[in-house]
This record gives C-alpha cells, sequence and structure tokens, in this order.
C-alpha cells in the first residue's frame, strides 16, 4: 500500500474569534467520515477493498475513470511534468474520499482540485 501525505495550510485566528455555533461539533464530523467510510465498503466491496486508499491505479483509470472535466486538473498536470502517474492515481483516491465526505456519487471537478490542494506542492 501506498502512503500519501496531506498537507493543509492553517491561518491563524484571533482568540475568540470562533463560537461555538461556527464549528461542526466532532460528533457530526465523526458520524459523517463514519458514513463515508461505509459508502466507499460498499462500492468497492465486490473488489475485496475496503477504502479509497486500496484501490489499485488501473481500476481508478479504467473501470472507475472520472469524468473528463473532473480529470481535466489531473491531467494538466501530468503533461505539464507537474504530478507523476502515481501521483495521480494517489489524488484521485483522494478526491474519492473528498466526495465521499460530502455525499456526493462520483468525484467532481471541485473533489479534485481540493485532492490536488492537499499535496505537499500544491499542485491545482
Amino acid at each position: 500500500m501506498d502512503r500519501i501525505d496531506i498537507w493543509v495550510q492553517m491561518h491563524a485566528h484571533a482568540a475568540g474569534t470562533f463560537t461555538p455555533s461556527d464549528a461542526e461539533s466532532s460528533v457530526v464530523v465523526r458520524e459523517r467520515v463514519e458514513l463515508a467510510r461505509q459508502v466507499a465498503a460498499r462500492r468497492w466491496s465486490e473488489y475485496g477493498w475496503t477504502v479509497n486508499a486500496e484501490v489499485p491505479g488501473h481500476v481508478l483509470r479504467q473501470r472507475f475513470r472520472l469524468a473528463a472535466d473532473a480529470l481535466a486538473p489531473v491531467e494538466s498536470a501530468l503533461r505539464q511534468g507537474r504530478m507523476s502517474a502515481r501521483g495521480a492515481d494517489r489524488a484521485i483516491r483522494v478526491a474519492w474520499t473528498v466526495c465521499d465526505l460530502r455525499g456526493g456519487d462520483a468525484p467532481s471537478a471541485q473533489d479534485v482540485l481540493q485532492a490536488l490542494n492537499f499535496r505537499q506542492r500544491g499542485v491545482s
């Protein structure tokens, strides 16, 4: 199994910036993550995988190929030499996770862009 580093840029906030109504509770976030994991497990169950990270790249590129508009940012990065094929597969796996977390059926261009923004080099 490959490992992927996810980088998220955080911005400092002044004390007292947040009120309890501004943020989702940990319970709500946990429920969304659990649901996303269940969705992924159902999608991949006939193949013996349980999470998006386990799906081989060739399956992502063939049987579960994303729509052309969703793949456009990845293909652009590949053409420009800013991303390897393995990096593209990793980004697509993360895009599936982003999609699952938002409750979508298949990754959108926004999901792919979000996944690319998690990369250390900020390919997007």
